[in-house]
């Protein structure tokens, strides 16, 4: 099994979001609680604040695995929840 944990990209189509100097702690600290309760679960988290919406896409795709069991989660702040909302619908496909 693999959980992909992501931090999604800032920058809405429009250009509009916010610049940042911190790293998505909330992602590290659920991956480290993850990895103590299910060792033998794959964990992976991307940070994929700078990256363009398709760059980003490509990255989590690239990430899954065909054979197994594939969790993605998203953390996010108000601004990002299109871009979230995006990449869910694009994935399930």
């Amino acid at each position: 099994m693999k959980l992909i944990l992501c931090y999604p990209p800032h920058k809405a189509e429009d250009g509009h979001g916010q610049g940042r100097e911190w790293f998505p702690i909330g992602i590290a600290s659920l991956a480290a609680y993850v990895g103590q309760k299910y060792a033998d679960m794959e964990i992976v988290c991307l940070d994929l604040f700078d990256l363009s919406y398709d760059d980003s896409l490509a990255v989590i795709l690239n990430e899954l695995n065909d054979n197994e069991v594939n969790l993605v989660g998203f953390t996010m702040m108000t601004e990002q929840r299109w871009v979230v909302l995006d990449s869910i619908e694009d994935l399930k496909q």
